[in-house]
């Protein structure tokens, strides 16, 4: 987003502005949840997305997803690694951070591949998490999804 641009001061005051003008607005809330992961307050991402509720169709999904990036914002920066699936999974978690989602999805595929039970299927539940923030009309959606189901059956 534009916004963060070197100016986080700037930035953060025009969310805080946002989210008290329309606290309701989900759309604000989401946008303010990545931003704050961005600056690493990830509790304060995680309170602001837990406003929205599972009966919220249109936003639960993509809420759930964003509080991965959460989940991937540690896993980047995950000091245990004692294995290559360790290490590919902590490339992959810091790929999605920097919205580079193809290699990110690369990676959990061969993650997928090589061991589907590692972290209790976490490469595969991990690249479910970026269809959702992707959206299922994205073309890496589609074509991850296929290449996934391909590898699962």
């Amino acid at each position: 987003m534009h916004l963060l641009n070197g100016d986080i001061v700037s930035a953060e005051k025009i969310y805080n502005y946002l989210l008290e003008k329309y606290p309701e607005n989900r759309k604000v809330i989401l946008e303010t949840a990545k931003f704050l992961i961005k600056q690493n307050k990830l509790q304060e991402a995680e309170n602001l997305l837990s406003k929205i509720k599972e009966y919220e169709r249109e936003h639960f999904s993509q809420a759930q997803a964003i509080k991965e990036l959460i989940t991937f914002k540690k896993e980047c920066y995950n000091q245990d690694i004692k294995s290559d699936l360790d290490m590919l999974f902590s490339q992959a978690s810091c790929f999605v951070l920097e919205e580079n989602y193809e290699e990110a999805l690369k990676l959990f595929l061969e993650i997928v591949k090589k061991d589907r039970k590692y972290k209790d299927d976490g490469a595969r539940k991990a690249m479910i998490s970026i269809f959702n923030l992707l959206g299922e009309s994205h073309p890496l959606t589609k074509e991850y999804r296929k290449k996934l189901s391909m590898v699962l059956y």
